[in-house]
């Protein structure tokens, strides 16, 4: 089927590289923002983990600068500004904005599909602002960031790089030589530096490039009444009945299993709305086990869709397994992003 849809695909990449010369000979025009905005994105059709690197990116640089976070707020019902609030419905902010906004309960988090309108607002509710983080915007071309970090997923190296609808880059390859930094996503802990630079050598990123290893921590188990335990203690031997609608949730399936839990997985769409049926079944499969040898298990994208249609009886059995991400040279990672920030703020003190 994906060599059937090649010819599409190939028609889908005409059109996409036309749109890219337009931008880069001045025929379409690109917006620069007047504050530091850093673009945290991908080339992919999800699923290479923006939502923690976004959060990681946000607490690394919250301590120092006043800072938001704008996001497109991908299956919302409105496509209009709006401003996130910790208590927001999904389906008024989306559910990766709102996972941020959870998270990071003082940081600013805006959602709005024109990202040109989305920053204007943004320096008009919050005059102090210093810097946005805007999510998932690598192909808004309409806008000229002043930095940006683009995640490629470590699987994607071994198969091939198909454009849609064939495979699941939405757009092309060589547009990766324009990020300034790239962070290789969900590369397995023990990577060596053989395997680093192998990738390195296929990735042939330009000189002014910075790359990155990244990995996907396992922190712990938090109930959705907010109790905390040990991941492998609370996971190990478990059955568990996994919820998810995210877009690649095989690094996921693939901790459990070396946890050696026994899995029923209830796989969704990425973002997907649950309903009262889908709580009705997961809930049914849960039953067929003891309370003590079992939990339902999800992702914090998914619980805050999922926890409004609970019944507060249910909350005990429902948890969330938190993930952090671990850069491998972290040190590093953080001089060049703050160095840029601290160069750029200062540039506007400057001039203003």
């Amino acid at each position: 089927m994906h060599w059937l849809l090649a010819p599409f695909s190939f028609l889908y990449g005409l059109a996409i590289r036309a749109r890219h010369l337009g931008y880069d000979l001045g025929i379409f025009k690109s917006h620069k923002s007047e504050i530091p905005v850093i673009v945290i994105g991908n080339l992919s059709a999800g699923g290479t983990g923006k939502t923690p690197h976004t959060l990681l990116i946000a607490e690394l640089l919250s301590d120092n600068w006043k800072l938001a976070v704008l996001s497109r707020g991908y299956g919302r019902t409105g496509s209009g500004y709006h401003e996130v609030s910790i208590d927001d419905d999904a389906r008024t902010s989306g559910d990766e904005p709102l996972a941020i906004k959870k998270s990071l309960p003082l940081v600013a988090v805006a959602v709005c599909v024109n990202r040109i309108e989305g920053i204007s607002r943004l320096q008009k509710e919050i005059p102090d602002l210093d810097l946005i983080l805007l999510d998932d915007a690598f192909q808004h071309r309409r806008l000229n960031p002043g930095f940006s970090i683009l995640l490629i997923d470590y699987s994607s190296f071994s198969r091939p790089r198909l454009l849609l609808p064939a495979g699941y880059q939405r757009d092309v390859w060589e547009r990766r030589k324009k990020a300034d930094v790239i962070v290789i996503s969900k590369s397995p802990e023990t990577i060596g530096h053989h395997e680093k630079e192998k990738i390195i050598r296929k990735l042939r990123p330009v000189s002014t490039q910075s790359v990155f290893f990244s990995s996907i921590r396992y922190l712990s188990v938090t109930s959705f009444e907010g109790m905390s335990l040990p991941a492998k203690e609370t996971l190990n031997g478990k059955k568990i009945i996994l919820v998810t609608g995210i877009a690649d949730a095989s690094n996921l399936v693939t901790y459990l299993k070396h946890q050696n839990a026994e899995l029923t997985h209830f796989r969704f769409a990425d973002h997907h709305n649950y309903s009262e049926i889908d709580i009705r079944n997961v809930n049914e499969a849960f039953g067929k086990f003891s309370q003590t040898e079992a939990l339902i298990l999800t992702t914090s994208k998914d619980k805050v869709k999922l926890f409004p249609l609970l019944l507060p009886i249910n909350y005990m059995n429902w948890f969330v397994l938190d993930i952090g991400i671990r850069i491998d040279e972290p040190d590093q990672f953080e001089e060049i992003i703050t160095t840029y920030v601290g160069t750029a703020t200062r540039n506007i003190k400057l001039h203003s």
